[in-house]
């Protein structure tokens, strides 16, 4: 199971030095979005995997997610049957105690979107951690900022 939370961040305000992290280029494109059926390729073709991520109930707090290595070959045939826009973002990972912050900056169709993902082990640990002051606006729950969403329908529109 998958228990994260996702914030909308300014990128000129992130506190970290990007330089200093790991970075991981990402590419991802959907076979399905219900179930949510997702290829990824990281780093130019260093890694290819297959994920399938499921509702767990109406939140979005904890889905279900499988996740498949998979090679070159199967990656290119399964990309061709990719529904939607391709997601394209640097990932850059810094650990916090013992969280793994997630800063995406995301590319082409979503230039100038950046969210910081954090991943946790218990709904409680999610549910009672301290949002950043360095943050915009917590966005976990507000399916217009999952990618699946993003791929499906295109840009964000603003809250008018």
């Amino acid at each position: 199971m998958e228990i994260e939370r996702k914030w909308l961040i300014d990128k000129n305000s992130i506190p970290y030095d990007l330089s200093k992290l790991d970075k991981y280029s990402i590419e991802q494109s959907y076979i399905s979005f219900e179930p949510q059926i997702r290829l990824r390729k990281i780093n130019n073709g260093e890694t290819y995997n297959l994920t399938m991520k499921t509702k767990t109930d109406d939140s979005l707090l904890a889905r279900n997610e499988y996740e498949l290595p998979i090679n070159e070959y199967g990656y290119n045939m399964l990309k061709e049957k990719a529904t939607g826009l391709t997601i394209k973002k640097d990932r850059y990972k810094v650990k916090e105690n013992d969280l793994t912050l997630e800063i995406d900056l995301f590319k082409d169709d979503f230039d100038g979107l950046a969210c910081l993902e954090i991943e946790f082990p218990t709904l409680e640990e999610a549910k009672s951690y301290v949002t950043p002051n360095w943050v915009i606006k917590d966005i976990t729950d507000d399916i217009h900022y999952k990618n699946g969403y993003m791929a499906q329908y295109g840009k964000i529109k603003e809250e008018e």
